[in-house]
């Protein structure tokens, strides 16, 4: 049987936690942490603020370990200088999936996080766990459902009623061709690329030059000195691409990764004389705007996901229907929503190389 003394001593030691211990073993403890694990301790309290280094070397050890990992690294340029400069956007989406675990790799040990834990297990649910595949993939998709939809006392309601009442799935040639023929009759459509040096989007009307594989890759001119170049150059998985026809409502939204092409043979391939009037004429026989010119560049946009809405009616058909709809509270049915997947995409290419 323990002595009251031993008793207390095992109560007191109980109610220790880390700030009772003396600041020299709080440097100890905070050495033996990675850079993410080391910032939030030193964010928990005056007193770990002023203690814990975050410094230089610690943010480079943490790269470095993350790339002999394989693990995703920054591309763009960081700053180290402070943890506000260093933790630019992409960092802090490194740090929120290293939090959640989502890139631990699954298998016994495979804990990045908790060196030698094992936590895929956790990441799935009990009543999920000894069901078959096909069953799990039915439980998903009653889950997706039943997300989508709300129970009101007059019954269950979509949550997103325009989507449901307007979309379609009709088949790929149809949807692809459809899609085509109509960002080939506008023409001029917004591309939308990530700053290169900053954490903004930015927008500029295009002209559509050409298209490939059945028309799902689009082309573009640009000039390889512009700031839209050097956006697809660093960022060229944020791209986006959306057409609008104002007189019908209709409109497309591709999203994909864009490359730059400046080799002759593909400028001179897409080359047309309009592009004078964009670049001028130097005067030097080399920056004339012509097909040689070295300025002149392609942008080739593989699609991966996208999105068309046909229009089903005209302005007065929508009108009329929209007002009803407004009075009787119903959603009208004027457009097609068709949404164009990876896997899609994907197949059409595969099957269209020219």
């Amino acid at each position: 049987m323990d002595s009251p003394d031993t008793a207390e001593m095992a109560t007191a030691a109980s109610n220790l936690n880390l700030l009772d211990l003396p600041s020299e073993l709080h440097i100890q403890i905070a050495s033996f942490l990675s850079y993410p694990d080391a910032l939030a301790l030193k964010h928990s309290c005056r007193h770990f603020y002023s203690v814990v280094y975050t410094g230089v070397h610690l943010k480079v050890n943490w790269l470095v370990e993350r790339f002999e990992r394989k693990l995703e690294c920054p591309m763009e340029k960081c700053s180290f200088r402070t943890d506000e400069a260093f933790c630019n956007w992409r960092i802090r989406r490194i740090m929120e999936r290293r939090r959640q675990h989502l890139e631990c790799r699954r298998a016994p040990g495979g804990c990045w996080v908790v060196e030698g834990q094992t936590c895929h297990t956790d990441l799935v649910p009990l009543w999920l766990k000894g069901q078959g595949p096909r069953r799990v993939v039915k439980s998903l998709a009653t889950l997706v459902h039943e997300a989508a939809t709300i129970n009101t006392p007059t019954g269950t309601h979509p949550v997103d009623p325009y989507k449901t009442q307007n979309a379609e799935d009709p088949p790929l040639p149809q949807k692809v061709q459809d899609l085509v023929d109509f960002i080939t009759q506008v023409k001029y459509g917004m591309l939308t690329t990530k700053q290169s040096e900053g954490d903004y989007l930015a927008s500029r009307c295009m002209a559509l030059a050409a298209t490939e594989h059945g028309g799902i890759d689009l082309v573009f001119h640009t000039n390889l000195f512009s700031s839209k170049t050097m956006d697809l150059t660093v960022h060229p998985q944020e791209t986006n691409i959306s057409f609008l026809d104002p007189v019908s409502g209709a409109w497309a939204s591709i999203s994909g990764t864009a490359s730059i092409l400046s080799n002759p043979e593909t400028v001179q391939k897409y080359y047309s004389p309009q592009l004078k009037a964009w670049l001028g004429d130097m005067g030097d026989g080399v920056h004339d705007g012509g097909p040689n010119d070295p300025r002149i560049g392609v942008i080739k946009l593989e699609a991966k996901l996208a999105t068309h809405v046909a229009a089903k009616k005209g302005i007065l058909g929508r009108a009329v229907d929209t007002v009803r709809g407004a009075v009787k509270g119903e959603v009208p049915n004027i457009n097609s929503i068709r949404e164009l997947s990876m896997a899609e995409l994907a197949e059409w290419r595969r099957t269209h190389q020219s």
